[in-house]
C-alpha cells in the first residue's frame, strides 16, 4: 500500500498542519527503526508510546510493529510518574511520548495546584457568590476544557445523574465555540452552542459526565465518537466509571469534604464542535450553573452571568461572552 500510494495522503491531524504522505510515513518509520537499532532495543523487545491520537501516534505504533518490537500503548490520561511506573513495570527500554504528556494535571481532588488566576471571581457568580465559601475554577488548553471545584454546605447527594434536572447536586456548563459566539437576541442554538452537565458520584469518586445535544449534528458527532471509544482501549480502561450518558474519555476525580466536596474533570476538546478555534484572543460564550442540596436538604444555585430558572440553557445570546487568555 505505502509503495503503491507514496505521493498520496496518509495521516492528518484534524484542525492541525501536520500532515504525511505514505512515503513521509515510511521515511519516519526507516528513521525510528535505525534510532531503536543504535538504541540497543532487540527484535522482541519492548517501547512503551504514551500520547493522544494523533498522526505521529499513528507512524509510532507502526514504527514499533515494522521493527518486530513490542508495542506498550499507555493511556495519556495517567499522569507523569504513573507513566513511570507503568514503563518500569513493562520492562519496556524506550518511552515515546507526546506533549500532553508532560503537562498533566494529576486529578487528585487536590486544588493547590490550581492557581487563582483560573477561579471564578465570587463577585461574578449569582446571588451571594461573594458570601459563598465555594470555589469555581475554570481553564481552557489546546487538549480540551479543565475545571475544578471546591464545594461548601453540600450533601454530595445525587439522585439520577442520567437526569441533570433532577439531580440534587450539579454543575452545569453551556459553552459557544468562537465559530458561533451569538451577537443579537433570539440568535437560534447552533451546534457550536454546548451544554454539559456534571455529577458529583462520591462512591465511585467520579464526576458523571454527560453531555445534552440540542442539535441533530451535534448528538451525530457524539455518537461517532462514543462509538469510536467501544472499541478502543480508552472504553476497556474506563468502562468501570462509564454508565448511560456518562462519558467515557472524561477524567475527574471526587473527594468528600467534611462540609462538601471537592472535584476536578477534563473534557477532551473534539466533543466540542468548533474547538479548533479555541485560541488566545479569541471570544468564546459561557454560563455556568451549580445546584446544591446543601446539609439541611435545601437546594440554592450559583450562577453567571443568569440564574437557570430565566432558561439560561435555552437562550445561548444571553450567555457571557468571554476573551480567552493564554
Amino acid at each position: 500500500s505505502i509503495r503503491t500510494n507514496w505521493e498520496r495522503p496518509g495521516f492528518s491531524d484534524y484542525g492541525e498542519k501536520t500532515n504525511y504522505t505514505y512515503g513521509e510515513i515510511a521515511t519516519q518509520i526507516a528513521r525510528l527503526n535505525l534510532f531503536f537499532e543504535l538504541a540497543g532495543v532487540e527484535k522482541g523487545g519492548k517501547i512503551a508510546f504514551c500520547g493522544g491520537n494523533s498522526s505521529n501516534w499513528g507512524v509510532s505504533f507502526l514504527s514499533v510493529l515494522a521493527y518486530g518490537a513490542v508495542a506498550v500503548s499507555i493511556l495519556p490520561d495517567f499522569t507523569g510518574p504513573d507513566v513511570e511506573k507503568l514503563v518500569n513495570h513493562s520492562e519496556s527500554q524506550i518511552l515515546i511520548a507526546g506533549p500532553v504528556v508532560a503537562n498533566k494535571i494529576k486529578f487528585d481532588g487536590d486544588l493547590s495546584e490550581w492557581d487563582d488566576k483560573y477561579l471564578v471571581n465570587s463577585f461574578m457568580i449569582g446571588p451571594n457568590g461573594d458570601k459563598d465559601p465555594t470555589k469555581i475554577y475554570l481553564a481552557w488548553c489546546k487538549e480540551g476544557l479543565v475545571a475544578a471545584l471546591d464545594v461548601d454546605d453540600s450533601r454530595c447527594f445525587v439522585a439520577d445523574p442520567g437526569s441533570f434536572w433532577r439531580a440534587a447536586d450539579c454543575f452545569e456548563v453551556m459553552l459557544t465555540t468562537p465559530e458561533g459566539v451569538k451577537f443579537k437576541v433570539d440568535d437560534p442554538w447552533s451546534k457550536f452552542d454546548h451544554q454539559l452537565w456534571f455529577c458529583p458520584l462520591a462512591e465511585t469518586k467520579h464526576m458523571f459526565t454527560g453531555y445534552w445535544a440540542n442539535e441533530k449534528e451535534q448528538d451525530e458527532h457524539q455518537k461517532k465518537i462514543n462509538e469510536r471509544l467501544k472499541s478502543s482501549s480508552a472504553a476497556a480502561e474506563w468502562n468501570g466509571l462509564a454508565s448511560g450518558s456518562d462519558l467515557r474519555d472524561a477524567r475527574s476525580c471526587v473527594v468528600k469534604t467534611p462540609r462538601g466536596y471537592r472535584a476536578e474533570f477534563f473534557i477532551p476538546g473534539e466533543r466540542f464542535l468548533g474547538w479548533e478555534g479555541m485560541k488566545p484572543g479569541a471570544e468564546v460564550g459561557l454560563a455556568l450553573t451549580l445546584l446544591v442540596e446543601d446539609l439541611k436538604n435545601s437546594q440554592h444555585e450559583l450562577y453567571w452571568p443568569n440564574p437557570k430558572k430565566e432558561g439560561a440553557m435555552k437562550k445561548p445570546w444571553t450567555w457571557a461572552r468571554v476573551k480567552l487568555a493564554e
